[in-house]
């Protein structure tokens, strides 16, 4: 596999794959010796096609064939099996298979913002109406949908996800952008939409560092046969699983001691908070 320098221009390519792009193998005997990579848009998109186009001309020195379906879609198909394998190896094939690889997600944000640019004239939308108005972005594969999740929440974004159950259809996963993120994310678009906001408070904020979410709910599921694990580190049992901030919670019962251990080098509110959620501990009062 021919590796391609990662350019902004390359970025918006692989945006423009992760949504529109697919790759059919050929070849017969000679298994995988030709490839058809297709991006199909829809017919009034065609300035992207364009766009795409360009974007191949300064990576692989070739534009493609268009084909058109009058009034209904465009196709832009493009044979080179270095760029095919490419963008299978490490961006998947098929709806249901595409993902962000690891490599990618630990790029600048500025690179990344290209990739979500070109992903979202594909899979992307804006909703306008009264007391909803948001940017969307549709798929039915859940690793894609958590990886521009995440490197939204890289840039400053605070993005909400979402699974829908779809009768007889494979899950999708819809990633939203709302409130004030709407004007900012419309730069990184480079496009102008129709937007006024009607209220300044968020449930959602994003402080540079951390993602702030409120809790919606907190349930119990009673399980059989299961092995437990208790994770412990000194001092504060907080850690990230999947990229959340979580904190292991034990309460002191039947006057058990915590052997101090918790009391040293907290500050006046956290003992506060500690005093107010547990109980009382025989050694630390």
């Amino acid at each position: 596999i021919i590796n391609f320098p990662v350019s902004d221009l390359f970025c918006e390519l692989i945006g423009y794959y992760l949504a529109e792009g697919h790759v059919q193998m050929c070849g017969g005997f000679r298994a995988k010796s030709r490839s058809v990579l297709s991006f199909c848009f829809a017919w009034d998109e065609e300035e992207y096609v364009k766009d795409l186009q360009f974007i191949l001309s300064k990576i692989i020195s070739k534009v493609g064939r268009v084909e058109e379906h009058e009034g209904s879609f465009r196709t832009l198909i493009v044979n080179s099996l270095p760029l095919s394998s490419f963008l299978i190896e490490h961006f998947g094939l098929g709806c249901l298979n595409k993902r962000i690889p690891r490599w990618f997600m630990l790029l600048p944000f500025e690179k990344q913002s290209k990739m979500i640019k070109t992903y979202w004239r594909g899979d992307g939308y804006y909703q306008n109406k009264f007391r909803s108005r948001y940017f969307g972005m549709t798929t039915i594969s859940e690793q894609l949908a958590w990886g521009v999740t995440k490197m939204l929440e890289r840039g400053g974004y605070a993005p909400l996800l979402l699974k829908r159950e779809r009768l007889n259809r494979h899950k999708a996963f819809d990633v939203f952008l709302t409130g004030h993120q709407i004007e900012r994310f419309t730069k990184l678009l480079e496009i102008e939409v129709e937007y006024s906001r009607n209220r300044s408070w968020q449930e959602i904020h994003n402080d540079g560092n951390y993602v702030y979410r409120p809790i919606r709910w907190i349930g119990k599921k009673l399980v059989e046969n299961l092995d437990v694990f208790n994770l412990e580190i000194s001092k504060d049992n907080s850690y990230t699983a999947n990229g959340i901030v979580v904190h292991n919670c034990w309460h002191i019962q039947n006057g058990a001691s915590c052997k101090g251990e918790r009391c040293e080098g907290y500050s006046e509110a956290y003992e506060e908070w500690w005093r107010q959620t547990h109980f009382d501990c025989e050694v630390c009062g």
